[in-house]
């Protein structure tokens, strides 16, 4: 923060010996990237690098970057850490202690190189922390790392049984949530009429927070997730109860059993008649 060496050139910054900017892997993730840098010439490098393989926002603050990340809801988010008014550990340390913000990956990228700045970094929860003049495809590797991680825990989300009573990892914020989500949903799941505006209320937040939250963290709509939940639970009915198609899709807040049937075979690639008979043939 203070004391802080001259900001180095755009030269300076990146290492020249790998300075070509190199595709990324064919698999890589449609994903959303916040960039943050006070300088033009690395803001713009940076934006190249990226944009080829992801959406790429820019901005030259990090108060600025408070702003959009609160309005786009970026998957991932790089900043330099030398800004005034306030600097990349500053946006971290918000970002990380935000409500709305808090599963984003933060990345940071500076020229201090000392360990007690790298430590800074850390303690301030960023995710990574890579030094000038950075190899670009480390930080591509990094991005791409760290973006990985962040789909496999939206595929999580939806692949587990999303059970009330489904173990989730205490110090997990966001696991947190979703688990809350999931237990009110099953606990008025007969309510046809259940929304995210409810679901809000009950957490005692805005329906805008509660509906871009679950966006970004399961990568589907509030409506969607509810949706998913009761579709979840009706295949556990058609697995281990005695219900007819009907009853289940009044048991998990359908009001209509023909679009309960629409809702499932779209889900599940198959009816839930079709589902029944292939259980006891199995």
């Amino acid at each position: 923060m203070n004391g802080e060496p001259a900001r180095p050139s755009i030269a300076q910054a990146i290492n020249q010996s790998t300075n070509q900017i190199v595709t990324a892997k064919a698999d890589t993730i449609d994903a959303k990237i916040l960039i943050v840098d006070d300088e033009a010439d690395v803001l713009s490098f940076l934006e190249e690098v990226f944009a080829k393989n992801y959406e790429v926002l820019v901005v030259k603050s990090a108060k600025k970057a408070i702003e959009v990340a609160k309005t786009e809801m970026p998957d991932l988010i790089i900043s330099d850490v030398m800004m005034p008014e306030m600097d990349g550990f500053e946006l971290c340390n918000y970002t990380k202690s935000d409500f709305l913000l808090n599963h984003i990956p933060v990345i940071l990228l500076t020229a201090l190189g000392s360990t007690e700045h790298e430590i800074e970094g850390l303690n301030e929860r960023a995710d990574a922390y890579i030094s000038k003049p950075f190899l670009v495809n480390l930080l591509k590797a990094t991005v791409q790392n760290l973006l990985t991680s962040r789909q496999q825990l939206k595929k999580a989300f939806l692949s587990t049984s999303l059970t009330e009573s489904a173990p989730i990892p205490t110090q997990d914020a966001s696991q947190q949530l979703v688990h809350q989500v999931v237990k009110i949903v099953h606990n008025r799941i007969r309510e046809t009429h259940l929304e995210i505006a409810d679901i809000a209320q009950e957490l005692g937040m805005s329906q805008s927070t509660f509906y871009r939250k679950i966006k970004s963290l399961v990568g589907i709509s509030g409506n969607e997730f509810i949706r998913t939940i009761r579709l979840k639970k009706a295949l556990a009915y058609l697995k281990h109860s005695d219900f007819n198609i009907s009853e289940i899709a009044y048991r998990v807040g359908f009001s209509d059993p023909k679009y309960f049937s629409t809702c499932f075979k779209k889900f599940y690639n198959v009816t839930p008649s079709e589902f029944l008979q292939k259980q006891r043939v199995g």
